[in-house]
């Protein structure tokens, strides 16, 4: 279950980004910006690769670098003009979203358990009992911590769900959707007791 928290991370920004989208139709513009600010990054690596780097240097047979940068750019300039900036970023995402509460708290433990730190090698790899440490190869069985990233993962469908039924009115989708959670709630509400 080592892949929750980033499938739970993954899903909650791209929640964010459909509540701006739905507010904001220019917000597509910000979206396309960090797009086009990562493809001319990696047009950049490929350009100044250094060293043997099969990856890029497979980019540089296939692609001509100059071009995607300058496309890259144009597509920038394009963006800004639309009302696009550049030093967008993860929490400006949540508060333009007004999520910044799930920003300050959700997000942030969702991070923690995503990133190769030290915090997951011990959790995920390192057992102490009775004073005697030893080494786990597959990750311990957590029950409620699995729990509670399937309700995140819940709770970030049926808002995406309840977006969709506002925007294209079919409002009497929710009442199953929002049965289905709580029904899933009820599975294993006991056993965070």
């Amino acid at each position: 279950m080592a892949v929750l928290p980033s499938i739970s991370r993954g899903l909650l920004e791209a929640y964010a980004d459909l509540i701006n989208l739905i507010r904001d139709k220019n917000y597509l513009s910000q979206m396309e910006i960090l797009f086009y600010k990562h493809k001319k990054k990696i047009a950049l690596f490929s350009k100044n690769v250094e060293g043997d780097n099969s990856y890029l240097s497979a980019i540089l047979d296939e692609v001509d670098i100059e071009k995607v940068i300058q496309e890259a750019e144009d597509e920038m300039s394009r963006c800004k003009s639309e009302g696009a900036f550049d030093n967008f970023n993860i929490k400006k995402k949540f508060e333009r979203a007004d999520l910044l509460n799930e920003y300050q708290s959700i997000y942030p433990l969702l991070c923690l358990h995503t990133h190769n730190n030290v915090y997951e090698l011990e959790r995920q790899h390192i057992m102490i009992e009775n004073e005697k440490i030893s080494l786990l190869l597959l990750e311990k069985n957590e029950p409620n911590r699995v729990y509670g990233l399937v309700d995140i993962i819940g709770a970030l469908l049926v808002g995406t769900l309840q977006h969709v039924c506002e925007m294209t009115e079919q409002k009497e989708l929710m009442h199953p959707a929002n049965d289905a959670l709580e029904r899933l709630r009820l599975l294993y509400a006991p056993s965070f007791q």
